[in-house]
C-alpha cells in the first residue's frame, strides 16, 4: 500500500472529514516520526511496533558490476520491530487463509475423487443391477 492509497483508503472510512485534512494528517503522522528518528528518539506505537535507529559498522564491500572492493561507510539505519499484537493479528491472518486455501485445496480433491469413483449413468453399475434398478 501506498501512501496515496493510504489518504484513498481513510478518506473511504471517514467521508465526513475534509480530503485535504486527511491527506494533511497522514503527511504529518510520517513527517512527525522522520523527526522524531532524525532526533535520536524512539517511537513507540502501541499495538502496532516501535520505529528506532540502528547502526551498521563500516565494512568493505564489492561493486556488483565490476567486482571491484568498495568501502561502505558507517551509517545509522531506520528500524521497524512489530509489537506483539499486531504479529498476532498477521500470523491468524496469515494462518486462516493458508487454512482456507488448503481446506479449498482438499474439498477439490475430494471432489475429484468422488467424481472419479462414480459410475457414469449410461453404464449400467452392479449395484444398481442387484436391487432391480436397471
Amino acid at each position: 500500500m501506498t501512501k496515496s492509497e493510504l489518504v484513498q483508503a481513510m478518506q473511504g472510512k471517514y467521508p465526513h472529514i475534509n480530503n485535504q485534512l486527511v491527506e494533511g494528517a497522514v503527511n504529518l503522522f510520517f513527517h512527525e516520526i522522520g523527526v522524531c528518528l532524525q532526533r535520536g528518539w524512539r517511537i513507540e506505537l502501541r499495538g502496532f511496533g516501535s520505529f528506532s535507529l540502528r547502526q551498521r559498522n563500516s565494512r568493505q564491500g564489492r561493486n556488483p558490476r565490476t567486482g571491484e572492493v568498495v568501502e561502505v561507510v558507517e551509517k545509522t539505519v531506520p528500524f521497524f520491530k512489530p509489537g506483539k499484537a499486531f504479529r498476532e493479528r498477521l500470523n491468524d491472518s496469515y494462518h486462516v487463509e493458508q487454512n482456507a486455501s488448503a481446506l479449498q485445496k482438499q474439498s477439490k480433491q475430494t471432489d475429484a475423487k468422488k467424481k472419479s469413483s462414480l459410475p457414469s449413468p449410461d453404464v449400467p453399475s452392479l449395484h444398481n443391477h442387484q436391487y432391480g434398478n436397471r
